[in-house]
């Protein structure tokens, strides 16, 4: 019993003596609208719009603390691909569809500031699905199969999703500015590789206060003060019978 009170006494001592909340972040939505995806092959270098969307997470101390923030994070992330290719040249048209999404961990994929870049980073897991379809005499050595529907994905299942350094027009990364990414490229044949640039827009923004939100003090007295009388209570009740 008396182990018991002086528990309930600690967790009281606890509860009042806590009270300031954990530091939050801001939760930025960017638009990738203006980002392109370029085929280079034997075709020439083909480019199609890519679209979509990536949340970033920014570490601030507080709604009113401006850049530069202490830490940032990917939270989520969708990205589409319409191919529209007609090369009249080489007689190749490519056509079909990509769309990733993208599976940070828990609590969002790390990434490091420094400055008005995010640097390089790999979310660790990305589902892809698409098909395209190729015709023409150049579609082997451009890495397509000719006249078939081939999944675009390269590996499956999810694989991890490189991203490459964002840079910020502004003076900090996450301040309100938009970002253009440096080069990601991939290798789909010998004779042929995507290049894709990433340009990202703000469009939304929202503070997050810290995931265990602090109360008051004068609530927080009053709870300990509650476990303590009433445990002591429950503790007499039990030794009177």
């Amino acid at each position: 019993m008396r182990k018991f009170t002086t528990l309930l006494g600690g967790l009281a001592m606890m509860l009042a003596l806590s009270g300031s909340a954990n530091a939050g972040y801001w939760e930025v939505t960017y638009d990738l609208a203006t980002s392109t995806n370029t085929t280079n092959s034997p075709a020439g270098a083909l480019t199609d719009p890519l679209t979509g969307k990536w949340r970033f997470q920014f570490d601030s101390a507080s709604a009113a603390a401006p850049a530069p923030y202490t830490g940032a994070r990917m939270a989520a992330g969708t990205q589409h691909l319409t191919l529209s290719q007609v090369a009249t040249a080489v007689v190749l048209t490519l056509t079909g569809t990509s769309d990733v999404t993208l599976l940070p961990a828990a609590g969002g994929q790390p990434a490091v500031i420094a400055g008005a870049t995010i640097n390089a980073f790999i979310s660790d897991s990305s589902k892809n699905s698409g098909f395209n379809h190729c015709y023409g005499p150049v579609c082997a050595l451009a890495g397509f199969t000719v006249g078939a529907s081939v999944p675009i994905p390269l590996t499956v299942p999810p694989e991890p999703f490189p991203i490459p350094k964002l840079v910020f027009t502004g003076a900090n990364a996450g301040d309100g500015s938009k970002f253009t990414s440096t080069t990601k490229t991939i290798v789909v044949g010998a004779n042929t590789n995507i290049q894709t640039i990433y340009r990202g827009v703000e469009v939304a923004r929202y503070y997050i206060t810290g995931a265990v939100p602090a109360l008051g003090g004068g609530v927080l007295a009053g709870l300990a003060a509650f476990l303590l009388i009433g445990g002591t209570s429950t503790l007499a009740l039990r030794n009177r019978r």
